[in-house]
């Protein structure tokens, strides 16, 4: 018995010590109109052209990074701007598509933390999906922004952007007191056993 409560102690020690992903924004696009040259519901378009589209129908409307229309890189940022407090992870994550045969490449980020996704050759028949976590070293507030950067009419499509925060969730006062309270359970137990 005393190994069964010492076993129960730890697997709720290890629960309540566990990470845990909070969602601090989501779009799959779905909100908006097919259309040339919008404005997704949500975001603001800071550079080139966007387009809303439905290039792969099972994944709903995507957005198109067209950076054709004025020879600019099309960039897009959310209207949200988010808190990213020092010490705390932080993940990134989008589909994207390709539906021309061009050289084509994104950059994503928040603030100085940023990535980029390099695409060569055939278009893509699915989507694919990226993910991209970082750990913030000093406090920052800023939206999520993507560029696209092609040279024809037909850009990388974007879909199914997120943010989580990844920051470990604390103990619990409760779990402390429910370990605790199984060590007491124990100590009577042995001592009824004598």
């Amino acid at each position: 018995m005393f190994k069964t409560i010492f076993a129960a102690a730890a697997l709720v020690l290890a629960s309540t010590t566990a990470s845990q992903a909070v969602v601090l924004f989501s779009d799959n696009f779905n909100a908006n109109t097919n259309g040339v040259n919008k404005t997704p519901v949500g975001w603001t378009v800071t550079g080139g052209a966007v387009d809303v589209v439905s290039s792969y129908t099972i994944h709903g409307r995507q957005i198109d990074l067209d950076s054709n229309a004025s020879l600019a890189p099309a960039v897009i940022r959310t209207n949200a701007v988010f808190s990213f407090q020092a010490g705390h992870q932080y993940k990134i994550s989008f589909d994207y598509g390709k539906r021309s045969n061009t050289l084509e490449m994104m950059t994503f980020g928040a603030g100085s933390f940023g990535s980029g996704i390099l695409s060569f050759g055939a278009a893509l028949p699915t989507m694919l999906t990226s993910t991209f976590t970082f750990v913030v070293t000093s406090n920052f507030s800023s939206s999520l922004y993507f560029s696209g950067y092609v040279g024809n009419s037909r850009g990388l499509l974007l879909d199914n952007v997120s943010l989580e925060s990844l920051t470990p969730v604390p103990v619990p006062p409760a779990g402390a007191l429910l370990v605790a309270g199984l060590f007491g359970i124990s100590a009577l137990g042995r001592r009824r056993d004598i």
